[in-house]
């Protein structure tokens, strides 16, 4: 719920600086970002609307606490998003000239709409479904806290200053908006690939349940927790220690 609500704030902020940046472009590159924001809301409903499906199927397994078969889902999951993402979008694309002639626009603001459409489409087919609905299945899993930083990092601090190299210094307007949308989905997709292939994420019912147990015994037997605790730093110390001593040895 978190996690939601962030992302519907900084999409709303990005939505904002997106239109502020194009309002200093010029008319044709105001029209063009308003009818390209339609198309890329058109374009990526496909993937927003396969977050349930990680959301359910992955918090089913991890529920279970059955994260190999967690993991086996991810991979399948993931595929079917980029072939139904992959041709959901070459759809769109071919849609485009059926599409444009409702809109009564000049050939300048038809050009800069053919343009970012096939940028955005392009990323939304191939990198999207790894910068969003496999976030959902590491969120379902429970890795919350690292999911919303690596949202609000990318969709704030990575759009904004990439939106403003793009746009306003390189001088390329709204065309340099949508690759600024597009390397935040590339900076997000690769810190969650890095995530689901590290392997934190399946740790995190685990997790949750030392912490419950240890909240308990805390409640009941304080004396004792605090033994616990002693005897889990001692653990902790000596595996440190001897894992540092073989890598000397080793050397």
């Amino acid at each position: 719920m978190v996690s939601k609500v962030n992302r519907q704030i900084s999409d709303r902020a990005d939505s904002s600086l997106q239109v502020y940046l194009a309002s200093t472009f010029g008319t044709s590159q105001i029209a063009a970002n308003g009818i390209g924001q339609t198309l890329w809301s058109l374009a990526s409903s496909m993937c927003v609307s396969m977050n349930p499906v990680f959301i359910t199927v992955i918090g089913q397994c991890m529920g279970a606490k059955d994260s190999v078969t967690a993991e086996w889902y991810l991979r399948k999951l993931v595929r079917w998003a980029l072939i139904i993402s992959a041709l959901w979008n070459a759809l769109v694309l071919a849609m485009l000239p059926t599409i444009l002639p409702l809109y009564s626009i000049t050939a300048e603001t038809r050009r800069l709409v053919w343009i970012i459409v096939i940028i955005h489409n392009s990323f939304a087919a191939f990198v999207q479904p790894f910068a969003m609905p496999l976030s959902s299945g590491l969120r379902a899993a429970g890795d919350v806290r690292f999911t919303m930083w690596a949202l609000i990092f990318t969709n704030v601090v990575c759009r904004t200053l990439l939106s403003f190299v793009f746009g306003l210094w390189m001088h390329m307007g709204v065309v340099g908006i949508a690759l600024a949308m597009c390397m935040d989905w590339c900076i997000k997709a690769a810190l969650d690939i890095w995530r689901f292939r590290r392997g934190t994420w399946k740790n995190f019912i685990g997790v949750a349940s030392i912490g419950v147990v240890l909240g308990l015994l805390i409640l009941i037997n304080p004396f004792e927790a605090f033994r616990t605790f002693a005897i889990f730093a001692g653990i902790a110390l000596a595996y440190t220690g001897i894992a540092s001593l073989i890598n000397e040895l080793k050397a």
